[in-house]
């Protein structure tokens, strides 16, 4: 690699760009471009006119094609006064091709030109060329010799570019931001609209922490700054701090978060980004505080699956915990919820900031995962609903309610062959199965392959999507007039009292879920995550019963208080809706016995 290339290459700058056609192509007058001396024949003057028009008019990519009369004119006028500028444009068209040696070639007779408007011309692409051939030490060295020099509107629209890469080849990241400014400012006005969308594509690689020194230094140099000059440094400055702010909500950095928020709030966004931004500064130090017997909920917003699972989840807490009535009861355990709209962390954190002891979190693989580590790094209880495969020596503070979907399968297949089952098929989420994700895209349409189902001799549907898309599939076959034999995992085990279809039954049982015939809403959760809602909910609350009911703000204490949380969730007993146990018996994940139930065919009166 160049010896100019690394820090291009780690913004992911390293390839080059078309410098040839920077500026609006035709955009400014004439007079704005290099004038060298007149030529010295009608045939010459008439051939330059020609050049320059096609130079005004092409885009940069097209300029390539301009290359064979730049160089016909070369041939026939080398000594006319206006063959330096076009040596200049032949050097920035190879250049733009990566002909590095040619372009050198072009321009070196004009190391001796006069001093002008078009020596200084060729000396801007000779800086371009070092700072290709990966010499940006040598190219900036260059461009400071040129600063002040340049009249053309597109040739300082080049420059600013070349200041810029050659700061960023060096990795002097934070003086790239003040040439930027400069750029910005030196640049004609019908062309800042287009710098300001070349400088977003740099600050948007910066790091963090390149981004705060570059706003240091742009906020020391802006307070010299004229007034002309003051309304595009405002900009830059406003864009590196919303890329600040979008990078320490996107990465969960507390600490970031703790330094933006010295700034003037209404800097920093709306009111939603002011929020989220002071959640996560608060959470992010994990502070040890506990508001006397309080559960944390973090409803997940992402995938449609994963809001119907909160939402399901949420009523499961909030009836095992007898809300809304026990919010009148100061010994009560009380409820406090979050969503997982700024990361899973930062929502966990911001209910530990607020005094939650216990925990609930994660409705799926990604949000049990953060949500486990989370409680294992900030030796917080947090139980989760989903399945969390981990091993068993690095559980501490987590505790995972959730039932591997294999599992499920494992029992459900194994039915099904008991039962004389040749072939089935499954649907769900997993990859391999017939989709849950599937949509139609015309009314009427089919959202399952029925019709191939029954063509290819499938005798029953193994059924481990949610509650919806798996009465969506009974629906599409019940219609077809075909009816398979149901297997129903368990977050569709509720439809197993009445599918709506005449062939036999297979559904998994776990505890007491799903419940003898038709669940009342006031006595069994009908709903798979309405059920762990309730199991986990139960465990916390016994778990806090003994608690104090006062703030407690001492750190030793605090911590106190979550390990003794963490040994109640191991020991305490209670009645469960999911699991045959009373509760975790010492181990962090529940133990559950899942026993399949075969209810056969009914038969038309």
């Amino acid at each position: 690699m160049p010896a100019g290339a690394p820090g291009l290459a780690r913004l992911g700058l390293s390839g080059w760009l078309l410098i040839s056609g920077f500026g609006c192509a035709g955009s400014h007058a004439e007079a704005d471009r290099p004038v060298p001396s007149l030529a010295t024949s009608e045939a010459a003057q008439r051939e330059f006119r020609d050049v320059e028009e096609r130079w005004a008019s092409s885009t940069p990519a097209g300029r390539a094609a301009i290359e064979p009369r730049l160089r016909a004119f070369l041939a026939a006028h080398p000594h006319d006064g206006r063959a330096p500028l076009v040596r200049v444009y032949l050097a920035l068209v190879l250049l733009d091709q990566r002909h590095f040696a040619a372009a050198k070639t072009a321009l070196a007779p004009l190391a001796n030109a006069p001093p002008g408007t078009t020596r200084d011309y060729s000396e801007l692409a000779q800086a371009a060329l070092l700072l290709a051939e990966g010499d940006a030490r040598a190219s900036r060295v260059q461009l400071e010799e040129l600063r002040g020099k340049l009249i053309g509107a597109e040739e300082r629209m080049l420059y600013g570019e070349l200041l810029v890469r050659s700061a960023l080849a060096e990795e002097h990241l934070a003086e790239a931001v003040l040439d930027m400014r400069w750029w910005l400012n030196e640049v004609e006005a019908t062309d800042v609209s287009e710098v300001k969308l070349r400088v977003l594509g740099y600050i948007g690689r910066f790091r963090p922490r390149e981004l705060e020194e570059a706003r240091e230094w742009l906020l020391r140099d802006k307070a010299a700054s004229s007034a002309a000059e003051h309304t595009l440094d405002s900009w830059l400055e406003h864009e590196l701090l919303a890329h600040l702010v979008r990078s320490a909500v996107r990465d969960n950095d507390a600490a970031l978060a703790r330094r933006l928020m010295r700034v003037n709030a209404r800097e920093l966004g709306d009111v939603a980004t002011r929020d989220a931004l002071e959640r996560l500064a608060g959470g992010g130090e994990l502070a040890r505080r506990v508001v006397g017997r309080t559960v944390g909920l973090v409803l997940s917003l992402g995938a449609p699956q994963a809001r119907v699972r909160s939402s399901e989840l949420s009523a499961g807490v909030t009836y095992a915990l007898g809300l809304p009535e026990s919010a009148r009861d100061p010994e009560a355990v009380r409820l406090l919820v979050k969503d997982d709209r700024d990361g899973m962390r930062a929502a966990l954190g911001a209910l530990a900031s607020e005094g939650a002891s216990i925990l609930i979190a994660g409705v799926d693989d990604v949000g049990g995962s953060e949500a486990v580590n989370f409680a294992e790094e900030a030796a917080i209880p947090v139980l989760t609903v989903a399945s969390v495969q981990r091993p068993e020596a690095e559980w501490e503070y987590a505790f995972s309610l959730g039932e591997p979907l294999a599992t499920q399968r494992s029992v459900l297949e194994a039915a099904l062959r008991r039962e004389g089952t040749r072939r089935w098929v499954e649907v769900g989420f997993d990859p391999g199965s017939a989709s849950c994700v599937n949509q139609v895209d015309t009314a009427g349409a089919s959202r399952f392959p029925v019709t191939e189902w029954q063509r290819s001799g499938v005798d029953a549907l193994l059924l481990l999507g949610d509650e919806r898309c798996s009465q969506d599939v009974i629906e599409e076959t019940r219609r077809a007039g075909r009816g398979f034999e149901l297997a129903l995992g368990l977050e569709s085990a509720a439809l197993a009292p009445d599918p709506g279809t005449p062939g036999s039954i297979v559904f998994v049982r776990a505890g007491a879920f799903p419940a003898e015939g038709v669940p009342s809403s006031r006595d069994m959760p009908n709903a798979w995550y309405q059920a762990l809602g309730q199991d986990a909910a139960a465990l916390a609350k016994r778990a806090l019963a003994p608690f104090p009911i006062e703030t407690v703000d001492d750190a030793l204490i605090v911590a106190e208080l979550h390990t003794r949380a963490r040994d109640r969730l191991l020991s305490t007993t209670v009645k469960l809706r999911t699991s045959h146990q009373d509760g975790f018996a010492g181990q962090h994940q529940l133990p559950r016995e899942l026993r399949p139930v075969v209810r056969a065919a009914t038969r038309s009166p």
